[in-house]
Formats: structure tokens, sequence, C-alpha cells
């Protein structure tokens, strides 16, 4: 009997902890014009948010989607919403968008990395962002580790050139792939 209430107690105890951290994990949000929405929120509260900053407009073609701009003009796209079961169901908020052929290259080879990785049966272990700091030089890294050991790294070079050496030489980014001991 002694050994049941023990094994309840260290049951009790355990099931305690883990609602403990799961409560100092705050939900999840994303800002969409300066107004916070989350996983789960009523599509009515929701919808009444946006309205106060922004435009939303049916976002083709999935059902119940939203595409949510800024009131403008001009006009800048700052996300899309989906509802399901009148519950905010995903958000999605535009960080940018880049037309140059080098940037949509870089995007293309990004995809072509990952894709093979996925094809060859590798498993998404991590992602790991870095910084270094130079006199003139930062170098962010954003790294997508594999279980297998494969790593795509991709390298943004910022250059902080003074005024006279402006035009010597400018940013750049660098893409590469990795074969490492799995870890």
């Amino acid at each position: 009997m002694k050994r049941h209430f023990l094994v309840f107690l260290v049951l009790l105890a355990v099931a305690l902890m883990v609602l403990g951290l799961d409560a100092q994990n705050p939900p999840q949000v994303i800002t969409l014009g300066g107004q916070t929405f989350e996983i789960g929120m009523s599509r009515e509260k929701a919808l009444a948010e946006l309205s106060t900053c922004c435009t939303i407009s049916p976002g083709a073609p999935e059902p119940d989607s939203w595409s949510v701009t800024t009131k403008g003009p001009p006009f800048e796209i700052l996300g899309f919403i989906w509802f399901a079961k009148g519950k905010v169901s995903m958000i999605r908020r535009d960080r940018g968008q880049f037309r140059q052929e080098e940037a949509v290259s870089l995007a293309q080879s990004l995809f072509r990395l990952i894709s093979e990785a996925e094809q060859s049966g590798s498993q998404m272990g991590m992602i790991e962002t870095a910084t270094e700091e130079g006199t003139n030089l930062t170098i962010r890294t954003i790294t997508l580790r594999f279980r297998s050991g494969k790593s795509i790294v991709l390298d943004i070079h910022k250059v902080d050139l003074n005024q006279n050496q402006k035009g010597k030489m400018g940013d750049w980014v660098d893409l590469g792939d990795t074969l490492a001991e799995p870890h």
C-alpha cells in the first residue's frame, strides 16, 4: 500500500511540474498591424481587431482565409489569417518581398538544398543562428542541421564601410551545405 501511495505521489509531483512548466510558456502570438493574434482566438475577435488597423479581403483559393494589408495608400501586405470552426487556425506575417534576380536565385538554391536533404531521408534536427561582429563586417549565420549530419549554412555578410570606402565592397550572402558526424 505504501509503495502505491509513493508511486501516486511521484506521479502527482511530475504532473504538477509539467503543468507548471506549461504555465510558464505563454501562448505563441503574431502581431499584424500592431494587433496581437494567437491560434484559437475567436474569429469575431480577430476580425474586430483587424478592422481597427487593417484592410482585409478574401485570400482565395483557400476557404476562410483573408489577406491583411495596411489601410494605405500606399498599401502594404502585412500577412494572412485563416479560420476553421470559428477560430484562428493559422497566421502568416509577411516580412518582405525581394524581387531581385539574385534573391530569387538564392531562394531557389535554398529550396533545392532542403529538398535534397529531405529526399535523402534526413530529418531536421535543429535551426541555429549566430552573429559575428568584426571591425567593418557583421556575419549573421543561419544553420539548418539535419540528424544525418548534413547542414545547410546561409551566411549574410553586412559590410560597414566608412565614407572613404563606399563603392569598394558591398554586402553579400553565401549559401552552402556541409556534412559532418551525425549528432
